[in-house]
């Protein structure tokens, strides 16, 4: 939306000055000018900011967030004022609400789950029901809680292993976007691998031959999910992010 809406009213001849979005974030700025960011909103189980890594920076020049200083509750008591039907509607917990593997619509296929070593522990019905760092309705169970530790498309196989398997002391990233200045070798900051997951504490590392950066965490941590995104942040300034694209 924030590439297309824009794009399509000035197309239309619809000239604005701000952009305005109900994301529960906030725009801030240096006040020397060297740069604008987002920051975290009020409320910490409703902040957005990890959702809105990958903007251009130029976008937030006229992008105005007028929910990100405001608490839920707050917000429904200024709907229900300005009377709106949808101010005591419950909260959304997600675009679908159903058997996420309806939404791709193909007939259930049989594959292997394995261990590390090759191992068959059991069978699943389609590797698209499987995502890395998983840890519930596996199917298959050990002496101690198994995770899932890669999933193969190719093979339709998944593999699956203990805590100790799932843990990761480094990743890399690529297809960075950061909104202040990138960060140098060595720089700490903090970061998540999803919305809703506590900040840890992160060293930036070296920059490969393919553009790929890599972050340190100082605890290591497990889920990493290649395709999930890494972002990063400078106390609750949203420094920047990338597509996480192996341990």
């Amino acid at each position: 939306k924030f590439g297309f809406l824009p794009s399509l009213a000035r197309a239309q001849g619809i000239d604005y000055e701000s952009f305005a979005t109900g994301h529960y974030a906030t725009v801030a700025k240096d006040p020397a000018g060297a740069w604008t960011t987002l920051k975290k909103g009020f409320a910490p189980r409703k902040d957005q900011s990890y959702f809105l890594y990958p903007l251009q920076p130029e976008l937030l020049e006229s992008l105005i967030l007028p929910l990100g200083e405001l608490s839920k509750d707050e917000v429904r008591a200024l709907a229900k004022e300005g009377g709106l039907a949808s101010h005591d509607r419950p909260d959304s917990q997600d675009f679908y609400g159903g058997d996420y593997s309806a939404l791709i619509n193909v007939p259930d296929r049989e594959g292997l789950i394995v261990d590390s070593g090759g191992k068959v522990l059991g069978r699943h019905r389609g590797f698209w029901r499987f995502t890395p760092g998983q840890r519930k309705g596996l199917g298959v169970c050990g002496p101690e809680p198994l995770y899932v530790l890669s999933v193969d498309a190719g093979r339709n196989e998944v593999t699956v292993g203990p805590a100790k398997e799932n843990s990761f002391s480094s990743c890399l990233i690529k297809d960075t976007n950061f909104f202040m200045p990138e960060p140098a070798r060595g720089a700490r900051l903090r970061g998540k691998m999803r919305s809703a997951q506590p900040l840890q504490e992160m060293e930036i590392g070296n920059t490969d031959e393919l553009g790929r950066l890599r972050v340190h965490f100082l605890k290591p941590m497990g889920g990493l999910a290649p395709g999930q995104s890494l972002v990063l942040y400078r106390d609750d300034l949203l420094v920047g992010g990338g597509i996480i694209e192996a341990g």
